[in-house]
């Protein structure tokens, strides 16, 4: 498993540029910070993951999506000023060729604001290089992605609801 790499940068702007200077990747926009998550240098904890997957028939819990952002080849979470995590966006990857976003989620009362295409140019940005980039969505997010460069394709999925909790079997 090849280590992540991280950026340190001020964004200018939504889109934003940002300067490589150190081990940890940061932006700040109009009182919220986008911060590239890694295991063991940004401290959140399940208590900071809540409030996501409205509307989801079956919501992993807190401590699962922890898990997730850890085992992610990249994620990246959306902090208010008081630090509180109201987005966040994660990558799986093979680290050669190919990528798959499987979470982009916005706390509800954030929504609209900005937050999910910024989290979403972060990871497409550190995705760059791969060949392919998937995801999987609803049909009423379509449009979103597709302001991405995105793409419909066809897909097939396998769907475990019950691999999601804590005490999963």
């Amino acid at each position: 498993m090849t280590a992540r790499g991280a950026v340190k940068g001020k964004a200018t702007g939504v889109v934003g540029q940002f300067e490589d200077s150190g081990a940890n990747y940061h932006r700040s926009m109009d009182e919220l910070s986008y911060d590239e998550y890694h295991h063991a240098s940004t401290q959140i904890t399940d208590e900071d993951l809540t409030g996501f997957f409205e509307g989801w028939p079956s919501k992993p819990s807190p401590s699962v999506l922890l898990a997730v952002m850890a085992g992610s080849h990249c994620s990246f979470i959306a902090r208010t000023g008081d630090g509180r995590v109201i987005g966040l966006v994660s990558a799986i990857s093979d680290g050669v060729l190919s990528a798959f976003i499987p979470l982009l989620e916005v706390v509800p009362g954030f929504r609209g604001r900005g937050i999910g295409t910024s989290l979403m140019r972060l990871v497409l940005e550190r995705l760059e290089g791969f060949s392919v980039v998937d995801l999987s969505c609803d049909e009423d997010l379509v449009p979103f992605y597709l302001r991405f460069g995105m793409q419909e394709t066809r897909a097939m999925s396998i769907r475990r609801p019950h691999a999601i909790s804590d005490d999963r079997p």
